[in-house]
């Protein structure tokens, strides 16, 4: 008998009134990084010079979108900044001309990454204001020159995979080429159903797989896309984007997926399965049936291994319960298994025999005699094979609170 403790759990009730107590805003501490003065006549034109280089790339950029009938054209260029420096990356965005900072990203070494997208045409703000820090403010006025930014900035360069790239550097797959899933987050601008549509239509064009549904942010809106880190460098892609990062495993995106969207997915698994062979260990399953018919489940559930403890059952599984615990045993985490492109090879089949049936038909049933027929029922079909008994069954009163019954 479970023994009866009051003083068990004791920080889940608190028996002490509460106390009253006014609010105190913790001290604030400012460390100001001041920013060191460059030699303007050196630092200004090497700078534009880099711009200068982005533009050459900038017009191929161009050219594509153009000859793809393409809106919304720009680039991404990404500005870094003195180790010694503190970046105002505020100051890189023009909501006036549409420039817009898509990601910032701080190093290890102190600097700061930090990626613009710049429409076309909006080059000219930062030339511009390099110009102006190059030129100095004239004394006695109040003309800016942009030193505070200017200085901070060590370099300017086109965007690259790794500009956009704001994930851990862990879930980078090894392999360029190795095909995995992605989040693609891209600007969530008033024209957005474009923006997605363009998107969608360049990626299929160059062999990405891209979701049909989307998730909308405020800022961003991020769908899934299945490829390689190859083909996601192509710069009128990267130019699209604001953000990438590696595609996160959870099942939700599967199970809100309609049935006829599911398709594609498990005929894509079924076609990469290896399965072993007949000498391979095999997992018998004690349940409501199994509905072999699955695409994922047939090759490794032989027909002559669907069994049942009462013929009038039939081997069906009407509940969808056996069927669940198949996919299981079978795969573990199917989510897995579905968001690669490589070959799954498993190392075990799957046996079925039925002790439970829908509409109360185990009423008149002793269970420990049922289950002894069960278990007897594949080892007399083959003996040699190696197998586990899986038998997720349980009482629905649950009076017996965990002990063993018969």
């Amino acid at each position: 008998m479970a023994e009866n403790n009051d003083n068990r759990r004791r920080h889940l009730f608190p028996i002490q009134p509460p106390n009253t107590e006014r609010f105190t805003s913790p001290r604030r501490v400012v460390i100001e990084r001041n920013v060191p003065a460059r030699e303007r006549a050196v630092h200004g034109p090497a700078l534009l010079s880099q711009l200068a280089q982005i533009r050459e790339t900038e017009q191929d950029i161009i050219d594509a979108f153009e000859e793809a009938e393409l809106g919304g054209v720009g680039i991404q260029i990404e500005f870094s900044s003195f180790v010694d420096a503190a970046l105002v990356v505020g100051q890189l965005a023009d909501e006036r001309r549409g420039i817009t900072l898509s990601n910032v990203r701080a190093q290890n070494d102190g600097s700061i990454l930090a990626t613009v997208w710049v429409p076309q045409g909006s080059m000219v703000v930062f030339e511009s204001k390099i110009r102006a820090y190059i030129a100095g403010r004239p004394p006695g006025t109040r003309v800016r020159d942009y030193q505070s930014l200017i200085d901070a900035i060590a370099n300017v360069r086109m965007a690259t995979f790794a500009s956009l790239w704001t994930d851990d550097d862990s879930v980078l797959p090894d392999d360029m080429n190795q095909a995995v899933w992605w989040e693609a987050w891209l600007p969530n601008v008033p024209k957005r159903q474009a923006v997605l549509d363009d998107f969608r239509r360049i990626a299929r064009g160059i062999g990405l797989q891209v979701s049909t549904r989307e998730v909308i942010f405020p800022e961003r809106i991020v769908v899934l896309v299945q490829g390689t880190r190859e083909q996601l460098q192509n710069p009128i892609v990267l130019s699209m984007l604001a953000e990438i990062r590696r595609s996160r495993d959870t099942a939700e995106f599967f199970n809100g997926m309609p049935a006829v969207e599911q398709i594609p997915w498990v005929e894509n698994l079924a076609a990469r399965l290896e399965i072993p062979d007949d000498t391979a260990p095999a997992v018998c399953l004690l349940d409501t049936g199994v509905n072999r018919g699955h695409p994922l489940l047939q090759r490794s559930l032989h027909e002559n291994k669907v069994l049942t403890t009462d013929f009038a059952w039939g081997q069906h599984d009407s509940q969808g319960h056996g069927t669940e615990l198949a996919g299981l045993a079978l795969f573990g985490d199917l989510q897995a298994a579905l968001t690669h492109t490589q070959a799954v090879t498993l190392t075990h089949h799957l046996e079925s025999v039925k002790i439970l049936n829908s509409g109360n038909g185990n009423e008149d049933k002793e269970f420990g005699s049922l289950t002894i027929d069960a278990v007897a029922q594949p080892e007399v079909r083959d003996t040699q094979r190696p197998r586990v008994f899986c038998m997720a069954v349980t009482s629905a009163t649950g009076r017996d609170r965990g002990r063993p019954s018969a």
